[in-house]
């Protein structure tokens, strides 16, 4: 509440309400619906800021980490690039969240943080300005500050920032981003400076390069090619593509080079032509996890992106979480990131699916044959793996037929199983909304009474997961 009295004229420089109850009850913290929304995926990381936000619309524009630290009321404003130009410059990033609550969010959830510095370039789909070849020592030295913000200890420059704050101890930064979606000799060259400086003062922080915005073409390829004679640690791809790209590329990282730098899928997210979040989506973004999963040998980590959306104020969808400023609600592809957060598993097993035409697949990608047509048909994805923290096993199955699919199991070396499964399927058109928030979401099922050979039902265009536990 803002209350003046008496006459005359009042200037407000900053004005931020926040609900009385905060995520852990902090002052100025963080809305706990939104919070425990993210804390329900299990996330194994966050990335932060972003996306294009980081080079800004310009160089000038750019998303600058030191700016957010502090007094929130002493922040520095910055025009959003996405909500303003400098014609219209109605739409700020007030650092109200900034680097320090970032950091203490992913402390929070059990997280790993992973933030993306500015590459001394602008955002190249916007202004592609870059910062002179001499003045790039500037934000190679901004990186290494944000390393000893993170990690430094209290007695040294960044480290008593950090500690001023509220937080003496360090918060255990492992991984930093170099840019976004940047490409070309212009970004390789800025990588390679900045990768010179940072690995010799922190030689086991992980480096992330960009691949660019496309998962393929020529701005990829000569990425890829680069890479190979300059390796990073761990490269970006990014795809935000139709439905039928993601059932199509689920084999997309069998082939990769397993001695290569790991696989960051950074930003990815099906959409149709109205970019809506429908469980079509959701179900296609499914079938292209499970061949990440399989391939997490070289897929390091993965991120739907953007993960929230306000009601009204949202220039791009697909979103995950979409709020409003009384409430939220999971999108298909939410319950689906929430499927396979809560249930991932510590080793992929061996798994084979014969069909009755004879043929035999092993754990990925296979099509159901029709032995009277003699054509192939819709494909559905399997994954089959074991929680070694809990003891279970985790089969894991995506139907995108049109119809039913109904599987022999045999699970050797066992005499019975129980557990549960979790099943989403609905219109590949349905979407939840502020008015059905669980339109579509997992329905539950209690297992029990199996043999070590059972019938696998998978219901037409669903995605499913079971939890299963030997029985003595």
């Amino acid at each position: 509440m803002l209350i003046a009295s008496g006459v005359g004229e009042l200037s407000v420089d900053m004005v931020s309400f926040f609900p009385q109850s905060t995520w852990k009850g902090r002052p100025g913290g963080l809305r706990a619906d939104l919070v425990q929304m993210l804390a329900n995926l299990k996330p194994s990381f966050v990335r932060f800021p972003g996306g294009s936000i980081v080079g800004g619309d310009g160089i000038g524009n750019r998303y600058n980490w030191k700016d957010s630290i502090g007094d929130p009321a002493g922040r520095k404003q910055n025009a959003n690039m996405w909500g303003g130009t400098a014609q219209n410059t109605s739409y700020y990033q007030s650092y109200g969240l900034g680097f320090y609550e970032y950091f203490l969010l992913s402390e929070d959830i059990g997280a790993e943080p992973l933030p993306v510095v500015n590459a001394g370039m602008g955002d190249q789909f916007r202004q592609s300005d870059v910062a002179p070849w001499e003045e790039l020592d500037s934000y190679i030295q901004d990186a290494l500050d944000l390393i000893e913000y993170a990690n430094g200890p209290v007695t040294s420059k960044w480290g008593a920032k950090r500690a001023e704050s509220g937080h003496p101890e360090p918060f255990g930064l492992h991984y930093l981003a170099i840019g976004n979606e940047h490409w070309g000799q212009e970004y390789f060259v800025r990588f390679e400076r900045f990768k010179d400086a940072l690995k010799e003062k922190y030689p086991d922080i992980q480096l992330i390069f960009s691949a660019g915005p496309s998962p393929d073409g020529a701005i990829f390829n000569d990425a890829r090619s680069w890479q190979r004679s300059q390796p990073a640690d761990i490269v970006d791809e990014h795809y935000y593509m139709n439905p039928d790209w993601f059932l199509d590329n689920t084999n997309r990282y069998d082939s990769y080079d397993r001695s290569g730098p790991k696989i960051f899928v950074g930003e990815y997210a099906a959409h149709n032509g109205n970019r809506d979040n429908s469980f079509g989506a959701a179900l296609a973004e499914a079938a292209f996890m499970i061949g990440l999963e399989r391939n997490s040998d070289v897929v390091a980590m993965a991120s739907y992106a953007p993960l929230f959306g306000k009601e009204g104020f949202a220039q791009w969808s697909p979103d995950l979480i979409w709020f409003n400023n009384s409430s939220a609600y999971g999108t298909p592809s939410y319950y689906v990131q929430q499927l396979f957060g809560v249930n991932k598993a510590s080793v992929v097993l061996p798994a084979e699916v014969k069909l009755r035409s004879g043929k035999s697949y092993e754990a990925g990608r296979s099509q159901v044959h029709n032995d009277d047509a003699e054509r192939w048909q819709e494909p559905f994805y399997w994954l089959a793996g074991r929680d070694d923290l809990r003891g279970e096993l985790i089969l894991k199955a995506v139907n995108a037929a049109t119809y039913d699919v109904k599987a022999m199991v045999e699970v050797k070396g066992v005499s019975g199983l129980e557990g549960s499964k979790l099943t989403m399927s609905a219109d590949l058109l349905a979407k939840n909304s502020f008015g059905q928030p669980l339109l579509v979401k997992p329905e539950q099922q209690r297992i029990e009474g199996l043999t070590n050979t059972f019938t696998l039902e998978l219901p037409k265009q669903s995605v499913t997961v079971f939890r299963l536990k030997t029985v003595r």
